[in-house]
């Protein structure tokens, strides 16, 4: 079977040390999964920019979003029983999962196709808000219309989004934010 997209020869590829994280304290752990689009003669994307807070010797940071769209820090002594974290994905705090990264999207623009940039003359981050989106938000679409930009991402929460089955094996249920965000 032939490949239906061909690799540029420079393999653009974006980094965790090329994004600068969302807040103090934090740190990139990856970037990926991006929606693409071209407007106004640039190539752009919408990426998963996944983040955790910088961790300490013998304890174990995370966050998520709180019911004003704040972010929130936990931290856990890595001695405590009560503590599982044997799956880099996420930790469990007694029968409480948290997953180990919060994430949002990102755009960042290029001129060529192979170097891009965080504009600075518009919001280029879109971050999780409340209950719905308390683990953050990722792994945007996009689509266009009419001339009209529309936007599908995921939504994770820890009320439908994330469980543990009974082999303690973890399972993303991944939802949809009610309707479409349109961007002119």
């Amino acid at each position: 079977m032939n490949d239906l997209a061909k690799r540029h020869s420079q393999n653009p590829l974006i980094s965790p040390m090329q994004v600068t994280p969302s807040r103090p304290g934090m740190e990139v752990v990856c970037v990926m999964n991006p929606g693409a689009f071209v407007y106004a003669g640039k190539i752009w994307l919408l990426a998963r920019v996944a983040e955790r807070p910088r961790q300490e010797e013998g304890k174990i940071t995370l966050c998520i979003f709180d019911e004003e769209g704040e972010v929130k820090t936990i931290t856990y002594d890595k001695s405590d029983p009560g503590v599982n974290f044997t799956d880099p994905r996420y930790v469990i705090y007694k029968d409480h999962l948290y997953l180990s990264t919060l994430s949002h999207l990102m755009l960042l623009c290029s001129d060529d196709g192979l170097e891009f940039y965080e504009p600075t003359d518009l919001p280029s981050r879109l971050f999780g808000n409340g209950n719905s989106e308390s683990y953050g938000i990722e792994d945007c679409r996009i689509s266009t219309i009419d001339g009209v930009f529309y936007l599908t991402y995921t939504r994770v929460t820890r009320w439908s989004g994330c469980w543990i089955d009974d082999d303690q094996r973890l399972e993303i249920n991944v939802q949809l934010r009610n309707g479409i965000s349109p961007i002119q």
